[in-house]
Parts: C-alpha cells; structure tokens; sequence
C-alpha cells in the first residue's frame, strides 16, 4: 500500500463467474448456432491518489485503494451457414452484447503512514459513479453476412459485408465523466475474395486474392480517452478532436499460392 512493502489485509481476489447455454441445429446443406451468456467480474481493483490543502502548510497526498469494481457483461451470439445449391453458400453472424459496470464504489483516502486523511473529523473519500456505463475498447453489436459462389468447378468469387456499432472508446475507470462512455461511431466494412485452383503435376495449386476495406472506408476503429465535446469544439464525425483515436486501415489487398502435394 502507499509505494510501501506493506500488505492490504483487505485487497480479495477478483472473482469470475460465466453461465452460458447454446443450442446448434444442423441439416443438409443448413447450419446454425445460438449462444446465451453472462459474465461477471467482480472485486475488480484500481488506485487513485489526490492533493489535499494543496499549497499550505498542511498539505499532504493521499492515495485511495478502490475495491469491488464490478463489470456484467451479457449477451446473444448467432451464426449460421447454408448451401442453397451446390454454387451457392451463405453465411451470416449477430452478436448483440450489453456490458457495463454495476453500482458505485467508495474508498477512503490514506497517507504515506497508512492513516487515514480527515478533514473535520470526517475520512477523506473517493467515489466512481460507475453504476450504468458502458465497458469500453470493444463493440457490444456486430453482424455480418457473406456470400461465396462457385463460377466454374475451379473458380469461385466471395464477398462480405460486417456492420460494427455500440463501440464505446476505452477509459480509466478512476476518471469517467458524467456522460459516462464516450460512443464512437458505427462503421460498415466490404471484404471481397477471388479462389483459382488448377491442377499440376498430379496435385493441386490454389491461388488467392484477398481485398479487404473494398470501400475504403475512414472509420475510428477504438480510441484510449474519453474526452466529449463541449459546445463550439472542433469534432471529427461527431467525437471530440482532443480525443486520441486510432483509424482501421484502409484498402488493403493480399494474395496467396498454395500447392498441395
């Protein structure tokens, strides 16, 4: 505690308890999954420190030790795959997620000997309103739907469209504003693929090109602060120019030959 080689008798190990239940149906040329879970991480820790009667004689620096930080994280996942005909394939996902902190914590400040800060008698303390906001640094919605289609017997073209939103940007769980998670905007990307194969020697060479962000969409891929715009602040799609944001790559291509022997 307080950058001291002294144990918190109180600090108790983070406890994670996940329940899941799924159901899969498959039949020719068809098959689909549906997965239900619940996560909860609890006793979650983070430390704070702070200035008090800052420039007087009695000023002095307190740390906070916050226990029994809280994250629920539960959702719906859904996949599925289906051949209609023998040139034809479809495939699709849902992933529909809410995940936020539960309740508020409160900690009460310490000096370097382990005391703690009073100011009329009363503990000096530290509270997160956490209760309600939005886990950042992952989208809580994501879908996609693909389609692949065989032209001839050795060349085949596919394409896939996936839809991202519900993105909240990544935060200090020690410094959350009264807004709470800063939403970043929705985004839709378009991958495309081409596959040749022909024989040789016997065996079999595959060639394949990738191209991914067909599209080249700009889009805000996470960003590490959380920082809203006040009325009047220069904003980039809506999100706060202050905020330190990274963009996903733009069009990108790859190809590929593979023999198999």
């Amino acid at each position: 505690q307080n950058n001291l080689n002294d144990l918190n008798p109180n600090l108790e190990n983070e406890e994670i308890i996940g329940t899941e239940i799924g159901y899969g149906f498959r039949t020719n040329g068809f098959r689909a999954n549906v997965n239900a879970y619940r996560t909860s991480w609890a006793n979650r820790f983070e430390s704070t420190s702070a200035t008090f009667n800052a420039g007087e004689a009695n000023e002095i620096r307190g740390t906070a030790n916050i226990q029994g930080i809280t994250q629920i994280h539960y959702g719906v996942e859904v996949d599925f795959t289906a051949r209609p005909t023998d040139r034809l394939g479809i495939n699709g996902m849902l992933s529909v997620g809410d995940w936020q902190y539960k309740d508020d914590v409160t900690a009460t400040y310490f000096d370097a000997s382990n005391q703690p800060i009073l100011e009329n008698g009363q503990p000096q303390t530290e509270t997160l309103a956490l209760d309600g906001v939005k886990v950042g640094d992952a989208p809580q919605f994501t879908a996609s739907i693909g389609v692949d289609y065989r032209i001839y017997k050795t060349l085949s073209i596919d394409a896939n469209y996936r839809a991202v939103d519900n993105l909240y940007a990544d935060f200090d769980a020690t410094n959350v504003p009264e807004q709470g998670a800063l939403k970043l905007p929705s985004f839709g990307l378009v991958d495309a693929g081409l596959s040749f194969n022909v024989p040789f020697l016997d065996k079999n060479m595959s060639f394949r090109f990738n191209m991914n962000n067909v599209l080249d969409k700009t889009y805000i891929s996470e960003s590490d602060t959380n920082i809203f715009a006040d009325a009047g602040d220069p904003t980039y799609d809506g999100i706060s120019t202050s905020n330190r944001v990274f963009f996903g790559f733009g069009r990108t291509w790859n190809a590929s030959v593979r023999f198999n022997f």
